[in-house]
């Protein structure tokens, strides 16, 4: 393992102040471009450039001047003008400037096409993209290949060519100055922090579709769940479970047992939230009138609540429901009935044969 210096400790912000009042030698300025680059506290700085981003960038241009044919110190500091000053231009540059030096080396082509495309530079991007064919080299992969080419045949990028350059690093361990980039980490990232945007959203409309639902209607027999499940729930199942498969929500290289064991639960909680969107168009699409027929009190109880208050209630039974279920109401109206008596609890019946009651109702 190797040592750590006195200089290697300092904060990042003495090292800032530090090369304010003397110069760095070169082992120096790499050991800051080297933690720059592998910190991604340093890089989510896409507003403006920071101290650490002018730092960077400043001792990656001073290290290819004092070594201008290593192409790793170009790529290196493509890195840093891309992740921590956002200047995709000068980033675009170094990139193509590294292909240059070392034609022969696949990864430098993944850094350079799509960062050429992402400028606007569709020619360069086209060039450089024959010259890697030519040279027998493969680094991208089919779906990364033909993205590329869409885009320098119509000029214009899409999220896929987004992926291959940006990239979401979420640790250290996923920048390797030794090993330049690992691009199909990036695309990996990348693609699972946009699909997670989009559970996320779908997570936050359902919860507001179940929030929704209970604030306008009251379901004493649990109808929208019980006919969901035992209608919709095998096919929305396996919707649910083919998207979740097919574009996971995990991370990256999250390991199979954890996915084994997270996807079903997932797949659950999605199915669950989403049952009352029947209950809603049963109470507001279609044809809605009252429950004609008659409910019967099959028992009486109270029973005191957290509050240390009094609930009466009554139990009912309808004669077509499969189920008495719990109504309740005031100890004025409890005392007026008796088991047996007829109850008309003000129910409604949907357009997918659903009892519910209102509890907002829109004026007309």
């Amino acid at each position: 393992m190797k040592q750590q210096t006195a200089f290697d400790k300092l904060s990042m912000d003495d090292v800032v102040e530090m090369a304010k009042v003397r110069r760095f030698t070169d082992k120096e300025k790499m050991t800051v471009l080297r933690r720059c680059l592998s910190d991604t506290a340093y890089w989510h700085n896409r507003g403006g450039v920071s101290a650490y981003a002018a730092m960077a960038t400043r001792f990656g241009n001073e290290l290819i001047k004092a070594t201008p044919e290593n192409s790793q110190l170009y790529i290196m500091t493509g890195n840093a003008y891309e992740l921590m000053a956002n200047d995709w231009g000068q980033a675009a540059k170094l990139y193509s400037e590294a292909v240059r030096l070392d034609p022969g080396n696949g990864q430098y082509y993944q850094k350079a096409a799509p960062a050429l495309c992402l400028t606007g530079n569709f020619l360069a991007a086209a060039k450089l993209l024959d010259k890697c064919e030519s040279a027998g080299l493969k680094p991208f992969t089919k779906s990364e290949l033909k993205a590329l080419k869409k885009a320098v045949e119509i000029k214009t990028v899409d999220d896929e060519i987004d992926f291959m350059i940006m990239g979401n690093y979420d640790s250290p361990e996923d920048y390797d100055p030794g090993n330049v980039d690992k691009p199909a980490i990036k695309i990996k990232a990348m693609g699972f922090k946009k699909i997670r945007n989009y559970y996320e959203f779908a997570l936050f409309l359902f919860g507001g579709i179940f929030l929704l639902s209970g604030y306008l209607l009251d379901y004493p027999l649990n109808e929208p769940y019980n006919w969901g499940f035992k209608h919709a729930a095998l096919p929305l199942s396996l919707i649910i479970l083919t998207l979740l498969i097919k574009f996971p929500m995990t991370e990256p290289y999250t390991p199979l047992l954890a996915k084994v064991f997270l996807i079903p639960i997932m797949a659950a909680l999605y199915l669950l939230m989403f049952m009352p969107v029947f209950g809603l168009i049963n109470a507001y699409t279609g044809k809605v009138g009252p429950v004609k027929d008659p409910y019967t009190i099959v028992k009486k109880y109270q029973r005191e609540n957290t509050d240390h208050r009094m609930e009466y209630y009554l139990v009912l039974k309808g004669a077509n429901e499969y189920k008495p279920f719990d109504w309740e109401i005031s100890l004025n109206d409890y005392g007026g009935y008796e088991n047996g008596n007829g109850f008309n609890p003000g129910l409604y019946k949907g357009s997918l044969g659903l009892v519910f009651r209102y509890k907002v109702r829109w004026k007309n």
